[in-house]
């Protein structure tokens, strides 16, 4: 086999890995962020996009706007080992228009009720 076919054997497996982060038991580890943004355009498409360029997977999504009509919250659900979760926090705090990151407790009732929609519990009707 020549060494430009192990490249891009490599390659190839490199990038089919990234989006499947597991922690040393092979299972992926899913964290809760609320994110606090400013309510501009375009601020949801930044954060979300920097999850996708790195790889992680975004089980679910919820966005709203605070009592302060100037901010938003995101809260999402990501798949992710702990050691990276800090760097991305970091990342996602250098972003335009994004005052605060922080990570829910996994028993908290926002992150349950996320899980339970992430996964198709519930159905929502018109």
């Amino acid at each position: 086999m020549s060494s430009q076919t192990t490249n891009q054997t490599t390659s190839q497996t490199d990038r089919t890995d990234r989006g499947n982060r597991t922690n040393q038991g092979g299972q992926t580890t899913h964290h809760t962020l609320s994110i606090l943004v400013g309510n501009k355009p375009g601020t949801l498409t930044r954060v979300t996009s920097l999850f996708a360029r790195r790889g992680y997977n975004i089980e679910a999504l919820v966005v709203g706007q605070t009592e302060d009509p100037a901010r938003s919250r995101i809260t999402m659900i990501v798949g992710v080992e702990g050691t990276p979760l800090e760097q991305i926090i970091k990342q996602t705090m250098k972003l335009i228009n994004v005052v605060d990151v922080r990570e829910l407790p996994p028993n908290s009732t926002i992150s349950q009720e996320l899980r339970r929609g992430a996964h198709g519990t519930y159905l929502l009707k018109n």
